[in-house]
């Protein structure tokens, strides 16, 4: 199960920043159909927005009760940039006084790099980057067998309905996608244990001309709520340096291993 949360995680996280809208949908669609137009339409997005910063809320519920964290998104081009700042003081495992850790992942066009204050700076593999990459446009993680089955509406949404044959990228086994935008508007998936998680993407809001994205998103595991998205400011084509995707020029915030240690021999001590 854990597997499969982390897998949803990473879908989660990124497949909010592609918004592909076409109109005019036929509704005899089949999945080859289905992407041909997906792909078009994302492709009209791309030379339409040169660039994104999304400011999001991003709050994890567990036993121990809701810990928030701020993300925010950057894109521009083949390049992207991931920043979260963990709140850890709110975990009981970490010294009182611990202050919060930043994560960021950069993908400059070439490598991806993960970079924090904590384990410093490490280039993710070729495989990890692979996916990373590809999540951008959702439809080309679905690796397997997909066959629409048929039409439902989620949240007023008319959806095409499509079953799937899961894999390690993208771990859903059933999609909802907008016959008019082709926005993957919900997912379900199935860990070992025949356990559900589900996500579905809600508030779609315009964020240039036609060009929509949700500002809401929630992800429930076994019928429970664990993972929330929530995205408070949005701003398009405001011409973000290249210097935010470089990962020589990255400063990264919050407490180090040696911080840490230290925190934690003092209050062994108390």
């Amino acid at each position: 199960m854990h597997n499969t949360k982390n897998n949803i995680v990473m879908a989660f996280c990124l497949v909010i920043l592609v918004c592909l809208f076409l109109t005019n949908v036929s509704y005899s669609m089949d999945w080859p159909t289905l992407v041909k137009n997906a792909k078009a339409r994302h492709q009209e997005f791309l030379n339409d927005v040169k660039d994104m910063e999304l400011v999001q809320e991003m709050t994890v519920y567990g036993e121990g009760g809701a810990n928030k964290s701020d993300v925010k998104m950057y894109k521009k081009g083949d390049k992207s940039r991931i920043e979260a700042n963990m709140q850890m003081g709110q975990a009981s495992e970490m010294p009182p006084g611990m202050a919060n850790m930043q994560i960021i992942v950069i993908d400059d066009g070439v490598d991806t790099w993960m970079i924090s204050s904590f384990a410093g700076k490490t280039k993710v593999s070729p495989e990890e980057k692979i996916e990373q990459r590809n999540d951008w446009d959702w439809w080309r993680l679905v690796t397997g067998k997909a066959t629409i089955t048929g039409s439902e509406q989620v949240d007023k949404r008319d959806c095409f309905v499509v079953k799937t044959t899961p894999s390690d990228e993208f771990p859903f086994n059933k999609l909802w996608v907008d016959k008019s935008t082709y926005f993957m508007v919900k997912g379900e998936a199935k860990d070992d244990g025949g356990k559900e998680t589900m996500i579905i993407f809600k508030d779609f809001r315009k964020v240039k001309g036609k060009w929509e994205m949700p500002y809401y998103n929630e992800a429930y595991h076994d019928g429970k709520l664990f993972m929330t998205f929530k995205i408070t400011s949005a701003n398009i084509n405001k011409g973000l340096s290249d210097e935010l995707f470089d990962p020589d020029k990255v400063k990264v915030k919050g407490s180090n291993m040696m911080d840490m240690m230290k925190k934690m021999m003092e209050q062994s001590q108390e």
